[in-house]
């Protein structure tokens, strides 16, 4: 009975923490975005938490991502792999940059979320190639 309520423990615990070393939201820096802060314009938090899921094979070869409400990168001013910078609503992705950084694209986070999930991208590159980044109109 005392392993099954450790268990439990431990399962409501890592939904809101970080328990584990291989937990792919250590590899996401992520802002309090809006409208926490006045600068953002897209959930930061909530939309990061889906990132890391989605970026654990990326987080697990080393690399990390930066979920950024605003330019101003405020949680992490310096280069990710991927960062996502959020204006006006969708996010512009800058590889291996930071927000301040001119972003490739503007695309809707959903956009985002489907390509890094693709198993025909092995790399972040591939993934975010100009010429098959289309911005949603």
């Amino acid at each position: 009975m005392a392993a099954s309520r450790i268990e439990d423990a431990q399962a409501a615990l890592s939904a809101e923490f970080i328990t584990t070393r291989d937990d792919p939201r250590r590899a996401v820096a992520a802002c309090p975005g809006a409208p926490a802060c006045a600068s953002g314009s897209t959930p930061v938090p909530e939309d990061a938490a889906r990132l890391a899921e989605a970026f654990r094979p990326f987080a697990a070869r080393g690399l990390k991502a930066h979920v950024s409400g605003c330019a101003k990168g405020c949680a992490h001013p310096a280069r990710a792999d991927l960062t996502l910078v959020g204006h006006e609503g969708r996010y512009g992705f800058v590889l291996s940059g930071s927000p301040g950084d001119p972003p490739a694209a503007h695309l809707t986070f959903e956009t985002v979320l489907e390509r890094v999930r693709s198993p025909e991208f092995t790399s972040l590159a591939e993934a975010f190639q100009p010429e098959t980044v289309r911005t949603p109109t």
